[in-house]
């Protein structure tokens, strides 16, 4: 008999979970719904709506180096040299 009862009480368990979830993804029954739900995809898809910012920030991309000996690193502009210590 103790085994009926479980088995009882599981069903209404399951029923009552059921009948929550039915309830919740319900679709709405207003008239308006269907042009609310048209509005907020054409809004979603408009060139004006807001865009999601990246959830990473974006690191700064580090200096190059100096490769094999070389003062400075390939690309730069070398200083110009100083006047005054031209014939030294």
């Amino acid at each position: 008999m103790t085994a009926l009862w479980f088995l009882l009480g599981a069903l209404v368990i399951s029923a009552i979970g059921s009948a929550i979830v039915v309830l919740r993804h319900r679709k709405p029954t207003t008239e308006d719904w269907s042009v609310e739900e048209f509005r907020r995809e054409m809004h979603a898809i408009s060139p004006e709506a807001p865009r999601l910012q990246s959830v990473r920030p974006v690191r700064p991309v580090p200096p190059a180096r100096p490769v094999n000996g070389a003062r400075h690193a390939p690309g730069t502009v070398r200083p110009a040299p100083d006047p005054e210590n031209r014939g030294r």
